[in-house]
């Protein structure tokens, strides 16, 4: 009887066990007042911050850009780079890829795990990048990727003193890229994010919200919106990099 009670206890065991949740299953875990947050369990500790980070930073970003959002947004925390960058198809991505927003979602890493290239606070500033992607997209889903990006740069704070150093030298030695240039070959700029985060700070800070929002709506039409020409914005960028930075 004894070898039985044993043997029973030892099945319910493994019962009780086999019932639990797998360490690597990503379901819902929190919501709050505009997003829901999904993510394995080891992972939930990394929500209380980015609820923060994305709630402290809604209603700043959907005013700057005018933007009202109906329903609550996704999130989707993936527990390590290979498993983000399966989900979203690039398994041969670097670490630098780390977020995305697609399909009014946000797919990211793991702040508690984010790779080789990124660490725990530029994830929480990643999370607002991409909360940014999602309402220039309800602006213009086709507009120019370098207005996307350097909207998304700018309003994550992500100008920081390297980007503002890298946007100064180029300016001294005359290589900024045109505006033409960046619409058509953002992938092959030197330093993507940077020029395109300064391009947009300059436009914000010297014509205001109105003028980027119709550039993205229009990007076609920028040197109307602007009142200048192409080359001419150039010049006026040049100029506030050495004023500002």
């Amino acid at each position: 009887m004894r070898y039985k009670g044993a043997f029973f206890m030892i099945l319910i065991s493994v019962l009780l066990f086999g019932c639990g949740e797998k360490v690597d299953t990503i379901k819902l875990r929190k919501e709050s007042e505009h997003f829901k947050y999904n993510s394995t369990k080891a992972d939930k500790d990394s929500l209380s911050d980015l609820e923060k980070n994305l709630e402290s930073n809604y209603d700043r970003i959907a005013n700057d850009l005018n933007v009202t959002l109906d329903e609550k947004i996704n999130v989707t925390i993936y527990p390590n780079i290979n498993e983000f960058h399966k989900a979203i198809g690039y398994t041969e991505a670097e670490d630098w890829l780390v977020g995305v927003a697609r399909n009014g979602e946000i797919l990211m890493v793991s702040p508690l795990n984010p790779g080789s290239v990124h660490n725990y606070d530029s994830l929480m500033k990643i999370i607002v990048h991409e909360y940014t992607h999602i309402l220039v997209g309800n602006i213009n889903p086709s507009t120019d990727i370098y207005l996307n990006e350097g909207t998304a740069v700018v309003e994550a704070n992500q100008i920081d003193s390297i980007a503002q150093n890298y946007l100064k030298e180029t300016a001294k030695t005359n290589k900024l890229p045109t505006i033409d240039y960046m619409k058509n070959n953002y992938s092959r700029l030197e330093q993507p994010y940077f020029l395109s985060g300064g391009f947009v700070d300059f436009i914000i800070k010297e014509y205001g919200y109105d003028k980027i929002i119709a550039v993205i709506k229009n990007p076609d039409n920028i040197e109307e919106i602007i009142g200048l020409t192409k080359e001419e914005i150039i010049v006026k960028w040049s100029e506030y990099i050495f004023n500002n930075y």
